[in-house]
């Protein structure tokens, strides 16, 4: 359950789909690493993405870039394709742009955005609560500052990614409206107790 500045949504995993992906997701939420985390690109028909701490320190340990053992999960292969309401890790991209070294990024599909499988993005979870609440996220900013170059969508006003990792929340004080998840909660399995 995410509750968020825009309201509450559900999610709901799946380790058949991307059991990397879904377990890495289960402890992230469990331990409440997205707790405080901004959507800070947001892309109208495209994609709502977030997944950076706030805190230099803790997004340090997860950057892919700095070789922390356990930071980035194997590649899932993808059997689900990237369709609205579905939630994907976010990756990098390599030289033949394939997607690669997923850490604690994320990103819900606003559209049908199957293209994104052929590039190994796959799929996890799927909003089964509260679509209309996720493409109501302030979509304002756009693009984040340093994919612009790589992409056409406008408008291009969001943060820089790489300064959001390096300054954590400090720096997002320049994009205002950003909305931001106040809590991740998994839900109980049903039948089971939560505890």
């Amino acid at each position: 359950d995410f509750h968020t500045t825009a309201g509450d949504f559900v999610v709901e995993g799946h380790t058949k789909w991307a059991p990397y992906a879904a377990t890495r997701f289960y402890n992230l939420v469990n331990n409440k690493f997205y707790d405080g985390n901004r959507f800070y690109r947001v892309l109208t028909g495209f994609v709502v993405q977030w997944g950076v701490s706030g805190d230099p320190s803790v997004s340090n340990v997860w950057n892919s870039q700095h070789g922390v053992p356990g930071a980035i999960i194997p590649n899932d292969p993808v059997v689900e394709t990237n369709t609205r309401g579905r939630m994907t890790f976010s990756q990098e991209y390599t030289k033949d742009e394939m997607a690669v070294n997923s850490t604690t990024e994320l990103f819900i599909n606003y559209g049908d955005n199957h293209r994104l499988d052929a590039h190994n993005f796959a799929p996890f979870a799927e909003v089964v609560e509260g679509m209309d609440v996720v493409e109501g996220i302030y979509a304002g900013y756009g693009e984040v500052i340093d994919a612009c170059a790589l992409h056409s969508y406008h408008p291009c006003k969001g943060p820089n990614q790489t300064l959001i990792y390096a300054e954590g929340d400090p720096y997002l004080v320049g994009w205002p409206k950003l909305d931001m998840i106040i809590t991740a909660k998994v839900r109980a399995p049903v039948g089971e107790t939560r505890q």
